[in-house]
C-alpha cells in the first residue's frame, strides 16, 4: 500500500513516463540512404529518386529518407572514408535509423565497416550490388538484400549474334572494381568452354584506351562495364566517358546497364537500376516496420537484363534489325510519318472526307434543286401556254372583229373587181387599183394571224434581244377590238434611248398581255365621268437597265388584298382562276427581276418590273 505522501511523489515521475512512451511511439520511421557516387550523374539522381519513391510508397506515411553520397569511386582512401564517417555522424548524432540502405558494393563496404558508428543493432538492406560479389562477401548478421544476377557470357552470344564471326571480345572497366568480376568472366568462359579471345583492357589510361579501340578489327566486339577511375588517377562519369569513347571506336560498344543507353552504345543485354527498387522497399518494411531479424530475410537475386538497342547505332553500323532478339526493346527508333503525324494526319484526313461528304450533298442538293427548277419551270411555261390559249377564248370576238375586217374589204373588192373585168371594154387600170386593195388587206389579215401565231406557240425558255415596239403592236393588235368593246383606251408611253430589252420573246409577250387584260378589266370599273385607260410605258433606269409599267385608272386594289394578289388561284374575279398574276410573277422571277405592284383604294393599280436593257452591238 502507498501512502498518500508516496503516491504523490510517484506521480510526476509515472507522468514523465507515459509522455516519454507517447513520443517514443509518434516517432518516425527513418531510413539513411547511402550511394557509393556522389549524385553528379543523371541516372544516380533518376535511380535515387525511383528508391525514394519505392520506399515512401510502401512503408508508412511516417517514413523519413535521408541520403547521401559518399563519392567512394572518386576517393577511395580510407582516410577519406574515415573523414566522411566522422561528418555523417556529428550530422546525424541526433538522428536514430531504423535501417541503412546501401547502394553499390564500396557503400555496402562502408556501412559494414563502419556499421558500429550508426548503431550494431541497425539493420543494413543493400541494393546496387552484383550477384558475384555478394558471393564472395560474408555477410555478418543483420544484413540482406536484393543483388542483381549478370552474365558476362550471356552479353557476349548477344552481341556475337549481332556481329555474326567475332572471334575476339574486349572488355573495358575499372581494374580495381571488376577484379574479381574478371575472374568471373574466365572462369564462366572456360566452364562454357566459349571459343572466344578475351582482352580485358583495365588499369589503362583512358587515352591508351581510346587508341587501342580505335584500330580493333572487324572481329571484334567491345563490351563495356563502366570506368570512373584510369591508372592515372583521374575521375570520370562512366556514361559520359562512354560518348566519348565510342567515337574514337571502330566498332560498336555494347553495353551492360540501362543508364548507358543513349550515349552512342549500341545496347545488349541490359539491366536497369531502378529495377528491384519496389522489392528492396518491401525488405525495408520487414525489416523497420515489421522488425524481422534481417539475417533471417534470404537475399533476393534478380535477372532483370533484357537486350535492348539504339537504333541510331544499329543504322550507323548497318546492323540488320532481323539479327535481334525477338524479344528486343527499339530504343531512339526514328517515328515514322503516322507515329509523328497521328493527330495532324487523322484530322486532316476527317476535314477531307466531311469536306467530300458536304461537297457531294451541296452537289446532289443543287443537281436536285435544278431539276426542281427545271421541273418547275416547265410547269410554267405549260401552264403559261394553257393560260395563252385561255386567252384565246376571251379574245375570241376581238379576234374574229380584227379578221372580218380585211375579209370583207377583200370580198367587196374582189367582186368591183369582178364587174370591172366584165365591162366591155374591161376596165383594166381601175382593175388593177382595186387588186391592190384586195393584197393590202390580204396583207392585213396575215399580219393578224402572224401575230396571234406568235403570240400564242409553245417554246423552250431562251432570252434573247427583243424590240418592244413589235412586241406591243403585237399584243395591242390582238386586244384592240376587246379594249374598244369594254370602252377603254391603251396608250404606249415610251422612253427615249430604249428600244429593246433582254428577254423571252413568248414569255415577255404572255406577261404584257396578261397585265394589259387585267388593266383593261380593272379600267372598265372607272369611275364616271373618267374613260378607262391602260397605259403601257417604258423608261431607262440606269443606261442598262429598263422598267417596264402597266398603269390603270380602275378602282385599284384593297390594302389587305396586296399580299395575296399574286397568289396561286387567288383571284377577285368572278369567273377567273387566279393563275394570271401568278404566272406573270414566275416568268419575271425567271428573268430574274420581281413584278411589283403599287395600288390606293379608288386611285388605279401600276404593275412594274426590271430587265436588263439589249445594248446596241
Amino acid at each position: 500500500m502507498f501512502s498518500g505522501g508516496a503516491l504523490c511523489r510517484w506521480l510526476p515521475g509515472i507522468f514523465l513516463a507515459f509522455l516519454s512512451l507517447a513520443a517514443c511511439g509518434a516517432q518516425p520511421y527513418r531510413v539513411l540512404v547511402l550511394d557509393q557516387g556522389d549524385y553528379s550523374g543523371n541516372g544516380q539522381v533518376t535511380d535515387l529518386a525511383a528508391l525514394r519513391a519505392a520506399i515512401t510508397e510502401i512503408l508508412p506515411q511516417s517514413v523519413e529518407v535521408y541520403s547521401e553520397g559518399l563519392d567512394l569511386q572518386r576517393f577511395p582512401a580510407v582516410e577519406h572514408q574515415m573523414r566522411t564517417m566522422r561528418w555523417l555522424r556529428e550530422k546525424y548524432r541526433d538522428k536514430v535509423f531504423d535501417a541503412i540502405v546501401t547502394v553499390g558494393p564500396e557503400s555496402l563496404d562502408f556501412a559494414i565497416r563502419y556499421r558500429r558508428e550508426f548503431g550494431l543493432a541497425t539493420p543494413i538492406v543493400f541494393s546496387g550490388t552484383e550477384k558475384y560479389y555478394i558471393g564472395r562477401l560474408a555477410l555478418p548478421p543483420g544484413v540482406t538484400g536484393v543483388a542483381m544476377v549478370s552474365s558476362i557470357s550471356d552479353a557476349i552470344e548477344l552481341a556475337r549474334k549481332v556481329i555474326p564471326g567475332a572471334s575476339e571480345v574486349v572488355i573495358l572497366g575499372d581494374a580495381e572494381s571488376q577484379s574479381d568480376y574478371l575472374l568471373d568472366i574466365s572462369r564462366e568462359f572456360i566452364e562454357a568452354n566459349v571459343n572466344q579471345q578475351i582482352n580485358v583492357m583495365t588499369g589503362m589510361p583512358v587515352s591508351a584506351v581510346r587508341e587501342a579501340i580505335s584500330h580493333l578489327g572487324d572481329d571484334v566486339v567491345i563490351i563495356y562495364l563502366g570506368i570512373t577511375n584510369d591508372s592515372t588517377g583521374q575521375y570520370f562519369l562512366p556514361d559520359r566517358l562512354l560518348a566519348e569513347l565510342v567515337t574514337s571506336a571502330n566498332q560498336p560498344v555494347f553495353v551492360t546497364r540501362r543508364k548507358f543507353m543513349g550515349s552512342g552504345a549500341i545496347g545488349g543485354l541490359v539491366a536497369d537500376s531502378v529495377d528491384g527498387a519496389r522489392e528492396l522497399a518491401h525488405i525495408v518494411r520487414r525489416v523497420v516496420v515489421d522488425r524481422e531479424d534481417a539475417s533471417a530475410i534470404p537475399v533476393m537475386y534478380l535477372d532483370t537484363r533484357r537486350p535492348a538497342f539504339d537504333m541510331r547505332v544499329l543504322e550507323r553500323y548497318r546492323v540488320d534489325p532481323e539479327r535481334l532478339p525477338a524479344a528486343s526493346e527499339i530504343l531512339y527508333q526514328e517515328p515514322g510519318l503516322w507515329e509523328r503525324y497521328a493527330y495532324q494526319i487523322v484530322l486532316v484526313t476527317a476535314v477531307v472526307i466531311v469536306q467530300t461528304c458536304l461537297i457531294f450533298v451541296l452537289i446532289s442538293e443543287y443537281r436536285r434543286r435544278r431539276r426542281a427548277e427545271m421541273k418547275f419551270r416547265r410547269s410554267m411555261f405549260d401552264l403559261a401556254h394553257l393560260n395563252r390559249t385561255a386567252a384565246l377564248g376571251e379574245l375570241s370576238a376581238s379576234i374574229s372583229h380584227e379578221l372580218n375586217q380585211p375579209l370583207a374589204a377583200i370580198m367587196s373588192n374582189a367582186e368591183s373587181m369582178q364587174v370591172m373585168l366584165q365591162a366591155n371594154p374591161p376596165a383594166i387600170e381601175e382593175a388593177s387599183d382595186v387588186l391592190a386593195d384586195v393584197l393590202k388587206e390580204n396583207q392585213r389579215a396575215s399580219d393578224i394571224i402572224r401575230s396571234m401565231r406568235a403570240l400564242f406557240r409553245k417554246g423552250e425558255f431562251a432570252p434573247v434581244a427583243c424590240g418592244l415596239d413589235q412586241i406591243l403592236q403585237e399584243v395591242i393588235r390582238v386586244l384592240s377590238w376587246h379594249a374598244r368593246s369594254k370602252d377603254v383606251s391603251i396608250s404606249v408611253e415610251a422612253g427615249e434611248g430604249v428600244s429593246a430589252v433582254v428577254a423571252d420573246r413568248v414569255q415577255l409577250q404572255q406577261l404584257v398581255l396578261n397585265l394589259l387584260m387585267n388593266g383593261i378589266e380593272a379600267a372598265q370599273q372607272a369611275s364616271p365621268p373618267a374613260r378607262g385607260e391602260v397605259v403601257f410605258g417604258y423608261r431607262s433606269v440606269d443606261g442598262n437597265s429598263v422598267e417596264l409599267y402597266v398603269r390603270d385608272n380602275g378602282p385599284g386594289i384593297r390594302r389587305e388584298l396586296l399580299g395575296r394578289i399574286f397568289d396561286a388561284h387567288f383571284t377577285t374575279k368572278d369567273s377567273g382562276m387566279g393563275m394570271g398574276l401568278a404566272i406573270c410573277r414566275a416568268i419575271a422571277e425567271a428573268h430574274g427581276s420581281r413584278l411589283d405592284v403599287q395600288s390606293a383604294a379608288g386611285r388605279g393599280a401600276r404593275f412594274c418590273l426590271i430587265l436588263p436593257a439589249a445594248l446596241p452591238t
